[in-house]
C-alpha cells in the first residue's frame, strides 16, 4: 500500500492549493497498492467555531477502501485541524530608568513590542520601542510623551504648558523654525516681517499700509498702525478723531481767533478733512442794543457787536495798550472798539535777556543759582547779565566746576528762494547744535527789525541771548551779525569797502573768566581779489580797536576761501591776530571731510582764533555721537549721525533749497 506522509498544515498547503482548483475535494495521494488501496489525506476550510476559534483548515486521512480515488466519510480514519493564528499581541513593559543620559534625574522606562512567540510576556528580543518619564529635579513627578504629543497637536513651534503627575505645570516646546520663519501665536512657522524694515518703511505713519520684503523674500502688505474711534487720512497716512458738534462748539465758538457767538448753523471743518455743522449763538440772539454781524469778510463775522459800529483801526500795540496798557508781551485777546472780540500774537517782544510772562504779558529774567546750577566755586553768570560768586576760587578738580566748554559756531544757513532764515532749516541747525556764542552771514528774518530778529533769536537760541546784527539800510542788506548767551560788553561795525550791502560786526563779550572774547562776523566776497583787499582792510581795523592784550580774539564766518592757501587767509595768518587752521587740524564732518560749501569741497566757512584760545580746544560733544575730535566739526546733517543727538534737526536740513553753507563749531574749555 502507498502511503501520503501526514505533516504539519504548512507543509501540505501547496499541495492543497493545487487540489482546490480540481477538486471539489482537496486531496493527495499515490497510486492504490495492495488489499487496502492507496491512503489518501484530503483538506477543505474549517469555519470558526469550537475546532478554530478563528477559522482555518480542516484535515482528513483514510485508506480509499472502494479504489474510487475519493476519500469517503466511512474510510477516514483520522481528523486534525490547522487554526489560524491570532495577531501578535502588542505588550509593553516598564522598568526604573537611573539618572542618566535619557532621564537626567531618573525615572521611568517604558518599553513596546509584540508578543510574536505567544507567551504573555514581552522578551528582549521582541521590544521594538523605548520611550521614558523623566522626573523632576525635585523628586518623581512624571512627565508623559502622550500627553505632550496631545499637547503640541496641530502646532509646529513653541511652547506649552503641560500638567505633570503631581499636578504641576511644565513647559516643553513643540519645535523651533528655522531661520527664515518665526513661530505664530498658532504655534505655526510663518515668514515674518523684520521690525526694523517695517519701521522704515512706515515712517511716520500712524495708520495705514506699506509693502515691505518679509524673511522669505516675499513682498507683503504690512499695517503701519490704525486709528481706533478715528479715521485714517490716506494723503499723510495720519490718524485724526473728527469733531463732533458739541467738541466743534467748544473748538470755535466764543474763542481766539474768531470768538463766534451768533449766527446759525456754519459749516466748519471737522480738523479731518470733512464738516461739520456748528451753531455758535446755541439760537439765542444777540443782547439789547447788539446785533449780530453778517459780513463775513469783517474781522467780527458771526459776532454779536453794537449797532450802526464800525470799528476803529488799530495796530497790535494800539490794540494791547487799549485793553492791557500793561501788556508788553505775548499774545493777548480783547475786543475792537464796537465790542467784538479779536487776538493778537504778540504785543511786542522783551529786551535781552528776558522772557516774556503769558499770565500777564509782562517781561521778566530769573537768575539762575549757584545751589541750582550744582557750582561750588569761582565766578556763575546767572543768566539775566551779571556775574556771582559761589565761593572762593576754584581747584585743579575737574568736578568742582572750575571750568565750563564755550561752544562758538559760524554759520551762513539761509534758505529758501529768498534766502532767509524764515523756512526753518537753518534754525534748527542752531537750535541742535546749541552754541554759546555764534557769528552769522546774512542775518535775515521777517522784516529784519529788531522785534522779528529778536524772536528769531528767541526761537532759534532762546530768550536769555543778546544779539547785535548791523541796521537795516535797504531791502538789499545781507547783514552780519553775532549771538551770545554771554553779556555784550560793547559791539560795532568795521567798513568793507568792497561790499556796499553789508560790514563786518564785532562785540566783545564778557565771557567767563578774567579775559574778554573779541568776536568778528565777516563775509568775503566770492571774487579773489576783493577778497584780499577786504581782509586788508579787516586786519587795518582790528589793529585800530587796541584790544588789551590777553584778550581772546575769535574772526568767524564766511570767507569764500577755496582752499586755506587763499591769498585772504594768508594775510590773515601773516598778520598773526589769529593762529590759523591748516587742512591737517581744521574742523572736519564724522567722515573727515573739511569742505563747508554746498558741494562740500572747498573750506568757505571757519573759526580761527588767537593762539591762547585756540590752546584751550577741547573735543566737540553731541550726545552719543562719536568720531568727533577737538579740531571741531563741519556739521552736514546729511551726514551726521546719530541725529537724534541734536534735535530737531532733520536730515535734509544742510541740504535744504539755497543752503549753501554748512555750520562750523568748535569747543574750548575756559576756566572760571
Amino acid at each position: 500500500m502507498a502511503t501520503t506522509f501526514l505533516r504539519p498544515f504548512r507543509f501540505s498547503f501547496a499541495c492543497l492549493l493545487t487540489a482546490a482548483v480540481t477538486l471539489p475535494h482537496w486531496a493527495c495521494g499515490g497510486s492504490a497498492e495492495g488489499e487496502q488501496g492507496t491512503h489518501l489525506t484530503a483538506a477543505e476550510d474549517e469555519p470558526p467555531g469550537d475546532n478554530c476559534p478563528l477559522g482555518g483548515v480542516r484535515i482528513i486521512q483514510g485508506d480509499d477502501t472502494d479504489g474510487d480515488g475519493v476519500l469517503s466519510p466511512s474510510e477516514v480514519t483520522d481528523i486534525r485541524y490547522a487554526c489560524n493564528q491570532a495577531a501578535p499581541t502588542a505588550l509593553s513593559r516598564t522598568s526604573s530608568e537611573p539618572a542618566g543620559a535619557n532621564c537626567p534625574y531618573g525615572g521611568t522606562k517604558i518599553e513596546s513590542g509584540l508578543d510574536t512567540d505567544g507567551d504573555g510576556r514581552l522578551s528582549p528580543s521582541e521590544v521594538t520601542s523605548a520611550r521614558y518619564e523623566c522626573s523632576g529635579a525635585g523628586g518623581t513627578c512624571l512627565l508623559s510623551d502622550d500627553s505632550v504629543s496631545l499637547a503640541c497637536a496641530g502646532r509646529e513651534c513653541g511652547e506649552v504648558r503641560v500638567t505633570d503627575s503631581c499636578g504641576a505645570p511644565q513647559v516643553r516646546s513643540c519645535g523651533k523654525c528655522d531661520s527664515t520663519r518665526t513661530c505664530n501665536t498658532d504655534g505655526v512657522c510663518a515668514c515674518h516681517v523684520d521690525e526694523g524694515a517695517l519701521s522704515r518703511a512706515c515712517g511716520g505713519r500712524q495708520c495705514g499700509e506699506v509693502t515691505v520684503t518679509d524673511s522669505c523674500g516675499d513682498a507683503q502688505k504690512v499695517s503701519c498702525g490704525s486709528c481706533g474711534e478715528g479715521i485714517c487720512r490716506e494723503a499723510t497716512s495720519t490718524c485724526c478723531t473728527p469733531l463732533t458738534p458739541a467738541a466743534a462748539y467748544e473748538h470755535y465758538c466764543g474763542k481766539a481767533p474768531h470768538f463766534w457767538n451768533c449766527g446759525g448753523l456754519l459749516p466748519m471743518d471737522d480738523l479731518c478733512g470733512g464738516t461739520v455743522e456748528v451753531d455758535c449763538g446755541g439760537g439765542e440772539e444777540c443782547g439789547t442794543g447788539l446785533v449780530c454781524n453778517e459780513d463775513e469778510n469783517s474781522a467780527t463775522w458771526h459776532q454779536c457787536v453794537k449797532r450802526n459800529c464800525t470799528p476803529k483801526k488799530e495796530t497790535d500795540s494800539e490794540f494791547c495798550l487799549r485793553n492791557k496798557p500793561t501788556a508788553r508781551c505775548g499774545p493777548l485777546e480783547g475786543t475792537d472798539t464796537c465790542g467784538g472780540r479779536r487776538a493778537i500774537e504778540d504785543c511786542g517782544v522783551c529786551g535781552q535777556p528776558k522772557s516774556c510772562n503769558p499770565a500777564d504779558n509782562t517781561c521778566s529774567c530769573t537768575p539762575l543759582t549757584c545751589a541750582g546750577e550744582g557750582v561750588t566755586c569761582g565766578q556763575l553768570y546767572d543768566g539775566c547779565g551779571s556775574y556771582i560768586s559761589c565761593g572762593g576760587a576754584c581747584g585743579s578738580d575737574s568736578n568742582d566746576g572750575g571750568e565750563i566748554t564755550l561752544r562758538i559756531l559760524t554759520g551762513n544757513l539761509t534758505s529758501g528762494n529768498l534766502s532767509t532764515y524764515e523756512p526753518g532749516h537753518g534754525i534748527r541747525i542752531f537750535q541742535g547744535l546749541k552754541p554759546h556764542i555764534a557769528a552769522i552771514q546774512e542775518f535775515k528774518y521777517g522784516d529784519n527789525s529788531y522785534a522779528d530778529l529778536r524772536r528769531m533769536v528767541m526761537k532759534a537760541f532762546g530768550d536769555r541771548f543778546y544779539q547785535y546784527v548791523e541796521p537795516k539800510t535797504s531791502d538789499k542788506v545781507i547783514p552780519n551779525g553775532i549771538v551770545s548767551y554771554y553779556p555784550l560788553k560793547s559791539q560795532g561795525m568795521l567798513d568793507d569797502k568792497n561790499e556796499k550791502n553789508r560790514h563786518h560786526v564785532w562785540a566783545q563779550i564778557d565771557i567767563p573768566g578774567e579775559k574778554d572774547l573779541w568776536l568778528f562776523s565777516v563775509h568775503l566776497s566770492t571774487t579773489y581779489g576783493l577778497r584780499q583787499s577786504s581782509m586788508e582792510e579787516l586786519i587795518a581795523g582790528i589793529r585800530e580797536m587796541n584790544i588789551p592784550e590777553g584778550d581772546f580774539i575769535a574772526i568767524a564766518g564766511d570767507f569764500n576761501s577755496n582752499d586755506f592757501s587763499d591769498a585772504a587767509l594768508s594775510l590773515l595768518k601773516k598778520s598773526g591776530i589769529v593762529a590759523m587752521d591748516s587742512a591737517k587740524d581744521c574742523p572736519i564732518d564724522q567722515d573727515g571731510k573739511i569742505g563747508t560749501n554746498a558741494k562740500r569741497g572747498n573750506p568757505y566757512d571757519g573759526i580761527y582764533t588767537s593762539q591762547a584760545l585756540k590752546n584751550l580746544r577741547t573735543q566737540v560733544v553731541l550726545g552719543d555721537a562719536d568720531n568727533l575730535t577737538e579740531r571741531g566739526l563741519v556739521f552736514d546733517s546729511r551726514v551726521f549721525q546719530p541725529l537724534s543727538a541734536v534735535p530737531p534737526v532733520q536730515q535734509g536740513d544742510s541740504g535744504a533749497n539755497n543752503m549753501q553753507h554748512m555750520a562750523v563749531i568748535k569747543d574750548f574749555s575756559i576756566a572760571r
